[in-house]
């Protein structure tokens, strides 16, 4: 072979390399685009989980006991399709008595005054308490949703000393 046919096969060669490489970094740009873009959707994402229709709880019983249940009714609508971590609790000026975090499957749509039995923990005491919702899911893998709801009224709770006494 001569000078010039192997110059022209190194030449070749080096342009194949060139566009090899060139592949190579476009693939790596288009996989860096798409993982910024989808980040960037995940952190921009809504984090709103339900949104209240009028008064988001209400309080249906005036009184209850101790270790018995409360009735509320719940206006609400979920915005989201998966499921989501809820806890009730009672909540007075210097008190938070929570129920366990449960998960509820429904899926997304309105729920139009539903009437749901919160049960009332036995170590609570004597007093008027308001019920919270708070609600947790995780959004996308880098985003988790809180929110928390109240009632507008408030419901006498008898403690447990309370119904003894009142017994005897």
């Amino acid at each position: 072979m001569t000078q010039e046919e192997d110059r022209i096969i190194d030449d070749h060669k080096r342009a194949d390399r060139n566009h090899f490489y060139a592949k190579v970094s476009f693939l790596v740009l288009g996989i860096a685009i798409a993982f910024l873009a989808t980040l960037a959707y995940w952190t921009f994402q809504s984090d709103t989980i339900f949104e209240s229709r009028g008064d988001h709880i209400t309080i249906l019983d005036k009184e209850a006991l101790a270790g018995g249940t409360v009735t509320v009714q719940l206006d609400y609508c979920k915005l989201i399709d998966k499921p989501v971590q809820f806890t009730r609790s009672f909540i007075n000026a210097s008190t938070v008595i929570s129920n366990p975090t449960l998960t509820d499957t429904t899926g997304k749509g309105c729920f139009n005054k539903r009437i749901v039995e919160v049960p009332v923990p036995a170590q609570v005491a004597t007093d008027d308490y308001r019920v919270r919702y708070e609600v947790e899911v995780d959004v996308n893998p880098i985003k988790r949703a809180h929110q928390e709801f109240y009632s507008r009224d408030s419901v006498k709770i008898i403690g447990l000393v309370d119904q003894k006494l009142g017994e005897q």
